[in-house]
């Protein structure tokens, strides 16, 4: 959703992460980086599932460094395999670097959200929250971050997103505030995320999401940060 501030470079290397997962417990494993940036790096191979803003350490032959835990989905394996998940990094030392190799020149990702012509019933507001997705279908829930949100929908940071008109049941996390809704997804950007219009949302969750909302600082939703 714009949020890029450099291009990623494709890689096939091996770095070691170490940190606590999603459920409070210590783990240190090693990990396909997939590719990466000044900004952020991708990975996958993961056996446990990490936690949305949790900071974990990254390191990549002697150098190492820090990052926040961007999103964290799991992924399909074969029949009686080990499950495993994939995440998205963001460094919390852009300016610094612990691959020792060129890293694509940084750019400002010009995509700036939807097209002048679109007209919404409510406006999107940019945030840094969460949620937790769950597709018909699949048991184990997805993490991910929310980029703007609305009374009416939401965008998802994803960059592998969930199929247009998939059904899902999705958990907000607001700060300290749940709210819960029925979705579809009504528009997918492949490499950054998804739309979701909420199709479900009681009137008591809508005055939560609505309290949420007008706290947020009104920064234009289309401004690159």
């Amino acid at each position: 959703m714009g949020k890029r501030r450099e291009p990623r470079k494709p890689v096939q290397l091996i770095v070691r992460i170490l940190g606590t997962d999603a459920s409070g417990h210590p783990f240190a494993e090693k990990v396909d980086a997939l590719d990466v940036s000044r900004c952020g790096l991708h990975v996958r191979g993961l056996s446990v599932a990490l936690k949305l803003e949790d900071t974990v350490s990254v390191t990549y032959k002697d150098q190492k460094a820090r990052y926040r835990v961007r999103w964290s989905v799991p992924r399909e394996t074969p029949a009686g395999g080990k499950p495993h998940w994939e995440a998205g990094l963001e460094s919390l030392a852009s300016e610094r670097t612990i691959f020792d190799f060129p890293l694509p020149i940084p750019i400002l990702d010009h995509y700036a959200g939807p097209s002048a012509g679109e007209r919404r019933a409510a406006p999107r507001m940019r945030c840094v929250a969460s949620a937790e997705l769950h597709p018909d279908g699949l048991t184990a829930p997805i993490m991910v971050g929310i980029a703007d949100l609305s009374l009416g929908g939401c965008f998802i940071d994803m960059p592998m997103p969930l199929h247009k008109g998939t059904h899902l049941k999705v958990v907000l996390w607001l700060n300290t505030v749940k709210v819960q809704t029925d979705a579809v997804v009504s528009n997918t950007q492949p490499g950054f995320g998804m739309g979701l219009h909420f199709t479900g949302l009681l009137e008591e969750e809508q005055t939560k999401l609505q309290e949420y909302i007008a706290k947020i600082p009104r920064y234009p939703f289309q401004q690159p940060r």
